[in-house]
């Protein structure tokens, strides 16, 4: 009878933990749920997302995974501190996992089609930039030049002038 009682209250013991970690687990899953909430909330606004988060920690779910980087490759590209290959190489990751939900994956193939463009625009204007120079320099030669042509020209006329007079004078 007595065996009988003490499994009986190791069964609820271990029950009732087994209910206490089942609790905690969810209490600490609402709370990354909601700092998620938030930070994709900020990153939406345009603001930055405090490091704090960025830093993180692990998660088992492949949806908060993927949410997770999401947000990373967001305050990244707000805060214009990306290297191209590594945020493509996230966002395709991403997009192939199979276990992540197909709006997610569609999301990140939205970003590799956006990132690529921005790319691509960054690429034309490094370009542009560089002709640009290329004619800023050549216009300062132009200008010296034109400088050194009005100069010369004073001095013709100048000259030019003087000779005018000596022969008024004669």
């Amino acid at each position: 009878m007595r065996k009988a009682v003490s499994i009986k209250v190791a069964f609820l013991s271990f029950l009732c933990l087994l209910c206490c970690s089942i609790f905690l687990q969810n209490c600490s899953a609402n709370m990354f749920t909601s700092s998620l909430d938030m930070a994709e909330q900020n990153i939406s606004t345009g603001k930055p997302v405090d490091e704090v988060f960025v830093a993180g920690e692990s998660y088992t779910s492949s949806e908060m995974i993927a949410r997770r980087k999401l947000v990373q490759v967001m305050n990244s590209l707000t805060g214009q501190k990306y290297a191209y290959g590594d945020l493509r190489a996230v966002l395709s990751s991403i997009a192939s996992d199979p276990y992540t939900p197909q709006y997610l994956r569609v999301e990140s193939g939205y970003l590799i089609i956006l990132l690529d463009k921005l790319e691509n625009h960054k690429q034309q204007l490094s370009q542009v930039n560089g002709k640009y120079q290329a004619c800023v320099e050549e216009n300062k030669k132009v200008l010296k030049e034109l400088e050194e042509l009005n100069y010369k020209l004073k001095k013709l006329e100048e000259i030019y002038i003087d000779t005018e007079k000596k022969r008024v004078q004669q």
